[in-house]
């Protein structure tokens, strides 16, 4: 894979979770998991391309040096994917018996998909920047998604937690 490449997959890797999360956030409750489960296959299918060939051991930069990708940055972008499929996978459960029990609305099921997304998404653009100022926006967004993330369900005891 071309260096140029790399960056296209970079930058979607990053944009595809966001714009999915923008696009979950407004559609209706009953889609918005369909639009996080295209967006997360997405990114995961973008990092694992970039990442293959800084696991054989070809640093890849891009962007002009804003994008690297080592053996060690795809590394930790596949555990992100690893860890972030296995919660999306269990959100549905999680999102069902939430609402079932009346922890949450239904239409905040839309609110959690794009959150889980945006959360995603920052996630994964931290390993890959190469910018300490754009590593430190990636980790405070996830910081300030992870609180809404905790304290969707609005009660007193989630609320003090996020």
């Amino acid at each position: 894979m071309s260096d140029t490449l790399i960056a296209i997959a970079a930058i979607a890797v990053v944009l595809v979770p966001i714009i999915g999360g923008f696009a979950a956030w407004f559609a209706p409750a009953s889609s918005a998991g369909r639009i996080a489960a295209l967006g997360s296959v997405l990114a995961v299918v973008g990092s694992v391309g970039m990442s293959v060939p800084a696991l054989a051991g070809v640093t890849v930069t891009g962007l002009g040096g804003l994008v690297i990708v080592d053996a060690w940055s795809a590394l930790v972008i596949l555990v992100i994917d690893v860890v972030g499929a296995a919660a999306l996978l269990g959100s549905p459960a999680y999102l069902d018996h939430a609402i079932s029990s009346g922890a949450l609305r239904d239409r905040d099921r839309a609110r959690y998909w794009a959150l889980m997304l945006w959360f995603f998404g920052g996630l994964l653009a931290v390993p890959i920047t190469a910018n300490l100022g754009l590593v430190w926006v990636g980790i405070e967004a996830t910081t300030v998604v992870s609180a809404l993330l905790v304290g969707i369900t609005r009660t007193p005891a989630a609320i003090e937690a996020a």
